[in-house]
């Protein structure tokens, strides 16, 4: 029989797993400079030559929450749900995309998500497999980010998310003290990337969609942003997020 070891002394699917994440790695910096060089000519116009929206530069930084503000927290609880109860994590992630977008459309509610996701991998729910409160944590540095940006124009969520897990969050996080509107997918019956959400953000905003710098941590939904004649960062850190923002010609100072 052949070897499964490559030229390089590894075996072929660890090699090929190594291959694949450091492609996958690649395109998401070609991906991020693209938009940084694209962004930064925007910039210039606006701020430089007088473009058609008369010269005016950013108005909007609006946000994402989870895995942008707000630690992402449903496929982690997923896996502890199927250690829990001794179920394949498969059988649980697969029902996740239907049923969390109902979730997101305000379809159903939270806790009816966690109870079908496990109903329909043979699991009766209790009550401590309905709850997400020790989950809840903040994603380093962007909520401190935004309230510096506050200073300098106006911050605002645009998010799907259940009722029940964005009233958890802007509860805990004191989210409305800092963001206005705050959008929320089960609310406006759309989730990202539809087109549509984006058309009612920059209604209820109320400026041009070139002055909205759209912030999310899925490139899809960045991508469905730009369509609709937005800025947009795929969002990685707090750091990297401040230093896309000074290039667009927004700081914090």
């Amino acid at each position: 029989m052949g070897s499964n070891h490559n030229g390089y002394g590894m075996k072929n699917e660890d090699f090929l797993h190594k291959t694949l994440t450091s492609e996958s790695t690649w395109s998401l910096q070609v991906f991020a400079f693209c938009r940084r060089i694209e962004q930064t000519l925007l910039a210039m116009v606006s701020h430089g030559h007088g473009s058609e929206n008369g010269g005016e530069g950013i108005a909007v930084i609006l946000f994402d929450v989870g895995g942008v503000l707000s630690r992402e927290i449903i496929d982690e609880k997923l896996a502890d749900l199927a250690l829990k109860h001794g179920v394949d994590p498969g059988v649980l992630l697969s029902g996740k995309g239907e049923l969390r977008s109902r979730a997101d459309l305000g379809e159903i509610g939270d806790m009816d998500f966690w109870r079908l996701v496990l109903e329909r991998a043979g699991v009766r729910a209790d009550e401590e497999d309905l709850g997400i409160g020790s989950y809840m944590a903040l994603v380093p540095g962007t909520l401190d980010l935004a309230r510096k940006l506050k200073a300098r124009c106006r911050v605002a969520i645009l998010s799907n998310d259940s009722h029940e897990m964005s009233r958890a969050r802007r509860d805990l996080f004191g989210f409305d003290a800092v963001f206005d509107p705050v959008l929320i997918s089960a609310e406006i019956g759309l989730i990202k990337p539809d087109p549509r959400i984006y058309d009612h953000a920059i209604e209820r905003l109320g400026v041009a969609a070139s002055r909205i710098v759209f912030v999310d941590n899925a490139p899809a939904n960045v991508e469905a942003a730009l369509a609709r004649g937005m800025r947009g960062i795929v969002f990685q850190n707090a750091r990297q997020l401040e230093a896309e923002l000074r290039g667009l010609g927004v700081t914090t100072q």
